[in-house]
């Protein structure tokens, strides 16, 4: 597809409309808008470029560090904040500020000693502060104490990894136990990831919403992804889309489903929601 941009200056700002004005479109990144090589597809680039010279927001929710962004891709980048680690974070990455933390309760570091002694499956754990993990493999599991002890942060999450074939098996287990407390997904076949109740990308989708459309001016948020922690923004958008490499828990979830992440499925979605305009 041809895009044809409409570039804003100052002085048009105010009163320029395009027609995606009050949209805010969400993009989980590994999986759903880059491809499998981690690459972005140009397709999607040229759309984004497209959708945002129309007016409409684009962003990023993703379970990486929220500084990311700053090395991400030359070729295209949000043009509000975006949502990291998670879902834990809501971060202005013009102006480098956090505008929402959902960090873990102290009670939870406890628990981590519960879990680790509990599940043999447990290959390692990494215990996520605002920066970075501390990376604690089962070696080192009897020394957790003085580990902590040395890492004194505030954490955003914590992230138990054991090989894919055991991953079903803690994760159904976390469930159980911890699930009315905290929220539990897989990020990954063999990482499952533990944060505040009151966090995840869906939960920062409706915070990002409100912190981007003070007056009421939405008139659509969609969110695409492909991964157990996209379900919450995929039920929190008003349309939520599936990839078609998605896992089955994501399709669920989803009010509609795209293209694969190596068939520009960030582009494909665009073409969709502007097709619907005529």
């Amino acid at each position: 597809m041809i895009y044809c941009f409409k570039m804003r200056n100052n002085a048009d700002k105010g009163d320029f409309m395009g027609k995606f004005d009050g949209y805010l479109l969400l993009s989980d990144i590994d999986g759903t808008l880059t491809d499998s090589k981690g690459k972005l597809p140009q397709s999607n680039a040229d759309a984004i470029h497209y959708f945002q010279s129309e007016g409409g927001l684009f962003t990023v929710a993703s379970g990486r560090f929220p500084d990311f962004i700053d090395g991400f891709s030359s070729s295209v980048k949000p043009n509000t904040h975006i949502i990291g680690i998670n879902g834990t974070v809501i971060y202005d990455w013009q102006n480098k500020k956090d505008l929402v933390c959902r960090t873990l309760d102290e009670k939870f570091i406890s628990l981590v000693y519960d879990i680790i002694e509990t599940r043999p499956e447990l290959d390692s754990v990494y215990i996520s502060h605002r920066f970075d993990n501390v990376y604690i493999p089962r070696e080192k599991f009897a020394v957790l104490d003085t580990i902590l002890e040395e890492n004194k942060y505030t954490w955003y999450r914590a992230m138990f990894c054991q090989s894919p074939d055991k991953t079903a098996r803690v994760h159904d287990w976390l469930i159980e136990k911890y699930g009315d407390r905290y929220s539990v997904n897989c990020s990954w076949d063999s990482g499952i990831e533990v944060h505040s109740k009151d966090s995840g990308k869906g939960a920062m989708l409706e915070e990002l919403s409100r912190i981007v459309f003070p007056k009421g001016e939405k008139k659509l948020t969609v969110a695409v992804g492909d991964y157990e922690n996209d379900v919450s923004m995929l039920l929190s958008a008003d349309i939520g889309y599936a990839v078609a490499n998605g896992i089955e828990c994501a399709k669920k979830a989803a009010d509609r489903f795209t293209v694969s992440n190596n068939e520009g499925a960030i582009a494909a979605v665009i073409e969709e929601l502007e097709a619907e305009m005529k």
